[in-house]
């Protein structure tokens, strides 16, 4: 369930709907994806001769203003609700709808880190022990210290450079809201791990962009140091709302299956979507 919170408003849960999140950009370039509507804010995408609005939100998506390149065809709607089970009129349940992906997030508090699974907290605890200023520092790091070594990665060939593309245009458009924070090695200066995230300061939330380890320190799980960076930024900013991003569905395999493993160690709540609703909507002429 979204928990009740005083405060905080509804899309401070619902981060797509974040001018930062920039939700066009998780569509492929060749969909020639663009904004639409405001609230809540959606994506226009496709190939001739199909296009689709997507919206996530538990907003019901706007009928009327809105203007796309193809204003003359029919506006085929695709609303993806967080928990909101009811059907307005005019739409419907999408053929095969079901519920998810799930979204997981976790409410910020000083000991964060109390509620993180006992791994996590074994890693966390031996690195601020044993590894810390000794073997390794983690420090800002710019763009380009970020990309390279994360093209030297173990997820390079699995995460594709759209998760670049994207940092790259929040560091343009909101320099100020994104964190990117890597591993130093002492002994030779070299970046072996990074994090991105952005941060929705008028919801007091933050999100997860990507991460990245090098395969030679694999077996020291720095991944974890870093998550416990951004926790305290966090905190210390006074943003109250964690976002780890999408889980993959509970039978997911592969790469996807076990991102989505390494993330739960720190939420508190994981949610799914309700299944997705349709509508048609005819041109005026």
């Amino acid at each position: 369930m979204i928990p009740a919170a005083d405060n905080l408003p509804q899309e401070a849960f619902s981060p797509f709907e974040w001018p930062e999140y920039l939700f066009p950009t998780t569509f492929r370039h060749f969909l020639k994806p663009i904004d639409v509507g405001t609230r809540p804010p959606g994506v226009y995408q496709g190939i001739w001769p199909l296009y689709i609005e997507e919206y996530r939100s538990d907003k019901e998506p706007a009928l009327t203003n809105i203007i796309t390149p193809r204003s003359a065809l029919p506006r085929l709607m695709l609303w993806r609700p967080l928990t909101r089970t009811d059907i307005p009129a005019g739409w419907r349940h999408a053929p095969f709808a079901k519920k998810g992906p799930w979204i997981g997030f976790t409410m910020l508090t000083p000991a964060y880190f109390e509620t993180w699974h006992k791994n996590a907290h074994y890693y966390r605890n031996r690195f601020i022990r044993r590894e810390q200023e000794v073997r390794y520092t983690i420090i800002p790091i710019s763009y380009e210290q970020f990309a390279t070594a994360f093209a030297q990665s173990t997820v390079a060939k699995e995460i594709p450079t759209l998760e670049l593309q994207k940092l790259k245009i929040r560091l343009e458009k909101f320099p100020d809201r994104v964190t990117v924070v890597g591993v130093q090695r002492i002994e030779d200066g070299k970046i072996v791990a990074g994090l991105s995230a952005f941060d929705s300061p008028a919801n007091k939330a933050t999100h997860y962009g990507c991460g990245f380890y090098l395969h030679e320190v694999r077996s020291d799980h720095l991944m974890v140091a870093l998550m416990d960076k951004w926790f305290s930024i966090s905190v210390a900013k006074g943003l109250r709302v964690l976002h780890l991003g999408v889980f993959s569905s509970p039978h997911s395999k592969g790469r996807a299956k076990s991102i989505s493993e390494f993330k739960s160690q720190f939420v508190t709540h994981l949610h799914p979507f309700q299944p997705a609703l349709v509508r048609l909507v005819r041109s005026k002429k």
